[in-house]
């Protein structure tokens, strides 16, 4: 049954981008990326010979990246249930 195949296919896609994203607004929301944006925010400045800025800590935005988390489990569930479908 190729329709079982192609059915995987369409949720598996944007269950991963969903995953992925979600863990990277999580990341960000835990400040894994503050020194990064720091450093590389100042290295554009310099180069536009604009003065480089202290750092002043953020406070974190709280997105809510659970919706997006879940959306991406529910997907990739049903991509697994098409590709055992397919499989079988």
């Amino acid at each position: 049954m190729e329709i079982y195949r192609i059915l995987s296919d369409f949720f598996a896609v944007p269950g991963l981008f969903c995953l992925f994203l979600g863990t990277l607004w999580w990341l960000a929301g835990q400040g894994a990326f503050r020194g990064a944006n720091y450093v590389w925010g100042n290295a554009l400045r310099l180069l536009t010979f604009q003065q480089a800025k202290p750092y002043k800590p953020k406070e974190n935005k709280g997105r809510a990246t659970r919706p997006l988390l879940i959306t991406g489990a529910v997907l990739l569930a049903a991509a697994g249930i098409f590709a055992g479908l397919y499989y079988s």
